[in-house]
């Protein structure tokens, strides 16, 4: 983690009051959006594990400039959807670090109120787009993660509720009874995988405050939806699966390499409950991509925060 610039202590911010995004590329101001609050959530993490001062300073100043700086998103190429998509995918990102801040060690941080009430503006201003970016395939996922982590950080559960609602419908409707999935599965190896990270980290935040999303399972199952997902594209992962007939871009073989989201499935399931969960293939999966890397779509750093 420290050898990513995002961990920079001198690495400048950019906030922009209006967001330019495209489809299909990733611009300056859709990298400056997304990596300013992946720089947040590491100079979070960073004041939690050194005490250094210098972290939590850092942190306000990203999070308070972009709180002060933001006003909209807009699409200048491509499908004005994208907004939407792009909000799911930082919102999390950007919670997770104000969650540190707000309320670590008896809101130690001491985040003043005014900061924090700005900051509440910024989140329902970016839920504004990321509740809109529920289509029937990784977009929903990200669109479920966000609702679920914006109802927790502002104590709405309406907004919870409505998050694990559609967490139950999208892990129903996009995934098989064999784990595989029903959208973006032949597309390529890596969306697929937005899928499975958004719903793990789903599944992360709803457990946390008594909702066991890990565990759900369907009408005649018998075993919960989500670990029989992920024990099928771990088989892929490891080549125990030849790739799927029809598959149109890359190679399921070691394509989890670098994705987070997986060290926090294998947390649950083999660590935190009392009788180990996990398949055989999973565990060999998580043994060859451990400590996993970092990608700025998604929270980061699990092998960190779930060891």
């Amino acid at each position: 983690m420290l050898d990513n610039k995002f961990a920079d202590i001198n690495r400048p911010y950019t906030p922009y009051a209006v967001v330019k995004v495209e489809s299909h590329v990733s611009n300056n101001y859709e990298k400056a959006f997304r990596g300013d609050a992946h720089a947040a959530r590491a100079n979070a993490l960073l004041w939690v594990m050194t005490g250094k001062k210098q972290y939590l300073v850092n942190t306000k100043r990203i999070l308070n400039g972009w709180a002060e700086t933001f006003q909209t998103i807009k699409v200048v190429k491509g499908n004005r959807a994208q907004a939407y998509l792009e909000a799911a995918w930082t919102l999390p990102v950007w919670i997770s670090a104000a969650e540190i801040i707000r309320y670590y060690d008896n809101a130690k941080g001491n985040w003043s109120e005014e900061h924090v009430k700005q900051f509440d503006e910024f989140v329902l201003k970016l839920h504004a787009f990321s509740k809109k970016a529920k289509k029937p395939n990784n977009w929903g996922a990200s669109a479920s993660l966000s609702d679920v982590a914006v109802g927790v950080y502002l104590n709405d559960y309406a907004i919870f509720n409505e998050g694990v609602k559609s967490f139950k419908h999208y892990l129903k409707t996009l995934s098989t009874e064999d784990g595989a999935l029903t959208s973006d599965y032949l597309r390529d190896t890596w969306h697929p995988q937005y899928t499975l990270t958004a719903w793990i980290q789903t599944a992360e935040i709803a457990w946390h405050q008594g909702v066991d999303l890990y565990g759900l399972q369907f009408k005649g199952e018998k075993q919960s939806r989500l670990k029989t997902v992920l024990d099928h594209f771990s088989k892929l992962f490891i080549g125990e699966l030849a790739n799927p007939k029809g598959l149109k871009k890359g190679d399921y073989e070691n394509a989890n390499f670098n994705r987070p989201g997986y060290q926090i499935a294998f947390n649950h399931y083999n660590n935190r409950l009392e009788k180990q969960e996990q398949t055989e293939a999973f565990k060999k999966m998580v043994q060859t991509w451990y400590p996993g890397g970092f990608k700025d779509l998604f929270m980061s750093w699990d092998g960190i925060t779930h060891k």
